[in-house]
Parts: C-alpha cells; sequence; structure tokens
C-alpha cells in the first residue's frame, strides 16, 4: 500500500517540476524565474529537515504522511483554482513552492523510515531499490503527462494542475489505509528524550562516522548541481532546441526512463562487492553525459545522452541512499535521512547561479558548468577521501555506536 501509494504523488511531484517552471517562465519570459521557484522549493527544506528528521522518529509516521499528503494536495488544488479564474501570478508559484518546500522535508524521513519498519533489516537494501524504482517510474511518467496536458491549447496548464490534484489525492487515499507502525520497544529511548537531545543524537553520529559524512558529501555534489538539469530543461525546450511543450514533456520522459532503468540495476547489484568503486563510476560518468548534453548539437543526440544522464544519476542516488541507510542504527533511520535531505534541500544554491549563467551565456553553458563542478566535486571524494574508499555494507545494530568518535 504504501508502495502504490508512491507512484502518483511521485507523478504529480515529478509533473510539478515541469508544471511551475514553465508556467514561471511563461508569466515572465526569465530564467531567473526558474531559480526563483527552486529557491522558494528548496529553502524550507533547507531550515527545516532536520525538525522533519526528529519528527519522524518521534511521532507517528503514518501521521505524518498523511498532513504532509494534504499539504501537497493543497498545493495543486487552490493553484488550479487561480488559474481558472484568471488570478494566478509568480508569487503564487512561489508561495505553493514554498509550502510543498516545507512539507517535504517531514515526508520524505517519514517515508524512509517506514519503509524500513515494514520491510526489515534483511530485506532493506531490496526494499529501498524498490521504492527508487517506483520514483523513477514517477520521474518517466509524470513529466511526460505535465507535457502532453502543457501541450493543449488554451487550458493546458489548469489540466496539469487538475492532474496533479487528483494524483495527491489518490496518494492520501492510500496512505489513509495504512497501518500505524509502532517501532520496536528497543528504541523506546527515543520517546524519552528531548526533541532537541534526539536532534543533537542524530548530528552527533552522523559527524562520528566518516562512511556517512563521505556518502553524504557525494550526495551533495550530485544534488546541488548535478540534478539542475531538471529545473532548466525548460530552457533547452525553448530556446535551444525550440520544441514546445510537447518536447519538454518528451525530454523529462526520457530522463525518467534512463532513471528508472538505473534503479533497477541498482536493485539488482544492491550487494555488489565494491559500491563505493561503482558510485564513482557512476559519477564520472553521469558528469561526461550531462557535459555532451549541453553540447548536444541535435535534439535527437541530446535524447540519447539525457538517457544515460537519467540512468546514471538514479542508479547513483539511489546506491547512496540505500548505503546511508545501511550504515545507520534504525532508531536513528529519520535523523539521518532528513540530514541526508539537507542535500536536496540545498539545491537552490546550484538553481540560481546556474540560471544566471544560462541567462547571460546561455543554456548549454549552464549544463557544461554543472557537469564540471559535478566530476571535479565526485571524482575529488572518491579518489582523495580515504573514508570513502573503505564504504561498504556495514550495519550498525546497537545504540553504543552513537558514541564512536571519530
Amino acid at each position: 500500500m504504501l508502495w502504490l501509494g508512491l507512484l502518483p504523488a511521485t507523478m504529480s511531484f515529478q509533473m510539478g517540476v515541469v508544471v511551475r517552471p514553465y508556467v514561471a517562465y511563461s508569466l515572465t519570459g526569465s530564467a531567473a524565474a526558474l531559480g526563483l521557484v527552486s529557491l522558494a522549493n528548496g529553502l524550507p527544506m533547507l531550515l527545516l529537515s532536520l525538525v522533519g528528521g526528529v519528527a519522524a522518529d518521534r511521532l507517528s509516521r503514518r501521521a505524518v504522511l498523511m498532513w504532509t499528503h494534504i499539504i501537497f494536495l493543497v498545493t495543486a488544488v487552490i493553484p488550479a483554482a487561480l488559474l481558472f479564474s484568471g488570478h494566478l501570478e509568480l508569487w503564487h508559484l512561489l508561495l505553493f513552492s514554498l509550502l510543498q518546500g516545507a512539507a517535504m522535508p517531514f515526508n520524505m524521513p517519514a517515508r524512509q523510515a517506514y519503509i524500513a519498519d515494514v520491510a526489515g533489516r534483511p530485506l532493506l537494501s531490496n526494499a529501498v531499490a524498490l521504492n527508487n524504482a517506483g520514483a523513477n517510474f514517477g520521474r518517466l511518467v509524470g513529466p511526460a503527462l505535465a507535457g502532453a496536458l502543457l501541450a493543449v491549447a488554451n487550458v493546458g496548464i489548469g489540466l496539469a494542475f487538475g492532474a496533479m490534484a487528483v494524483m495527491y489525492l489518490v496518494a492520501l487515499l492510500t496512505v489513509v489505509r495504512l497501518p500505524d507502525v509502532r517501532r520496536p520497544s528497543s528504541e523506546g529511548h527515543v520517546d524519552r528524550l528531548g526533541g532537541v537531545a534526539q536532534l543533537v543524537e542524530g548530528l552527533r553520529y552522523t559527524v562520528s562516522s566518516p562512511a556517512l559524512l563521505a556518502l553524504l558529501a557525494m550526495g551533495a555534489g550530485m544534488s546541488i548541481f548535478g540534478m539542475q538539469y531538471q529545473t532548466l530543461m525548460t530552457l533547452f525546450s525553448e530556446r535551444v532546441f525550440n520544441v514546445g511543450a510537447g518536447g519538454l514533456g518528451l525530454l523529462m520522459a526520457t530522463a525518467g526512463l534512463g532513471a528508472l532503468a538505473g534503479a533497477v540495476v541498482v536493485a539488482a547489484v544492491a550487494r555488489v562487492g565494491r559500491p563505493g568503486a561503482l558510485q564513482l563510476g557512476l559519477g564520472v560518468a553521469f558528469s561526461a553525459a550531462l557535459i555532451g548534453f549541453g553540447l548536444a548539437p541535435s535534439f535527437l543526440l541530446a535524447l540519447v545522452l539525457l538517457a544515460v544522464v537519467g540512468f546514471c544519476s538514479a542508479a547513483f542516488m539511489g546506491l547512496n541512499s540505500t548505503l546511508i541507510m545501511s550504515n545507520a542504527p534504525p532508531y536513528l533511520y529519520g535523523r539521518i535521512m532528513s540530514i541526508y535531505m539537507l542535500t536536496f534541500a540545498a539545491q537552490p544554491m546550484g538553481a540560481l547561479p546556474l540560471a544566471w549563467v544560462a541567462d547571460v551565456a546561455g543554456a548549454p553553458a549552464s549544463m557544461v558548468i554543472a557537469g564540471i563542478v559535478v566530476l571535479v566535486s565526485v571524482a575529488g571524494i572518491g579518489l582523495f577521501y580515504a573514508p570513502y574508499r573503505r564504504v561498504g555494507w556495514a550495519i550498525s545494530t546497537s545504540r553504543s555506536d552513537a558514541s564512536t568518535s571519530s
């Protein structure tokens, strides 16, 4: 039930990744507006991520999922109503991006921790891989559907917001039917600690673990700069290839198809002997494909390279999520994943400067710069940070691990 609810929710979220920047650009004609929408979505994630992790470990994870899905529903329903009434403006998009961004840091850690509650430690890597496959299926279908709806004359944007609302409603109905899974009694210490103490406990454990620090750093480089190709894709459809909304949907769907394949491959090799080496290779391949996409002379070649970009990014990030949870104890899942979410929340740090580069020097230049930054960061950590080279499938299971010092 959790997995089935993930599908429409992810599809709707990925539609929003296409629809909101498209509407912002339509209203203003400025690439900077794309960066502002991304900033509005990411800023509350950055501010609330750690709080969301404490909530995931302290409150009912089912209740957290339910209330965040209600907020997601609101962020699609009201913009649709404003659009059909002729009152939708850029500040509305920024406001609802802020609201969605405020709910996301509570939703994601709770979902990841709930997955572990349902699957248990022996099946954790498979469950995380299945979750990632479902998320990437949404990345495949959502943008394609968004592009098809946006291409409908006169009412396309309204149809897109309406479809997003229906999908969030379906996801909410599945969450309501989930059982309120109880955490094991051995984790009762969580409830006896205050919120601040729980937050400090999670941070202390992360800082004391070189493996987690290395994995978080790898994820940060990819999230802040690598994943910006999604935010800036509107520029490639409108300015570079001149393919319109339908082409935008095709570009995003191609990346989603590659991502779905990447998630499936990670599920198949979830226990590869040297996961760090595999992740490093995926990061280098991603960087090369992203640079190639920025320089692609034709739309067809761009699609091929974008499929490689999607494959490598999904495999890289899926492997990163599994390794992070494998190197953390169960009672800290929510807090560790919320710290990991900070890397996603920091995406606007890359979105705004890359959008500025796109306005000044063109969208291709922004993608080349993004690819180079990811290559330098991933290769630097993978080759020169010794703890990363020792990253494996080590699983911490006791509270005493939290007191281990660096």
